[in-house]
C-alpha cells in the first residue's frame, strides 16, 4: 500500500490553528516543511512520517523553539 495524501489536511490545519488561538497556545504547522505530496516524507503505508519527515519535524520544532 501506497502512501495517499489526506485530502481534508488542510480543514484539519486550520481547525487545529482555530483552537489553539481559543485556547491560548501556540500552533506550528509541520505542513510548511513536509511535502503531502512527497513519499519520501511519509511512512508507505499510511499517515506516519518517515525518518526523514521526523527528521524534518524535529529540526523544525527545534527552530521554532528556540
Amino acid at each position: 500500500k501506497n502512501w495517499n495524501p489526506d485530502l481534508e489536511a488542510e480543514n484539519y490545519i486550520q481547525y487545529l490553528e482555530k483552537i489553539s488561538k481559543i485556547i491560548e497556545i501556540d500552533f506550528v504547522d509541520i505542513s510548511l516543511v513536509l511535502d503531502n505530496n512527497s513519499m519520501a516524507d511519509y511512512a508507505p503505508g499510511g499517515g506516519h512520517l518517515s525518518n526523514e519527515g521526523y527528521q524534518k519535524t524535529a529540526s523544525y520544532l527545534n527552530d521554532f523553539k528556540n
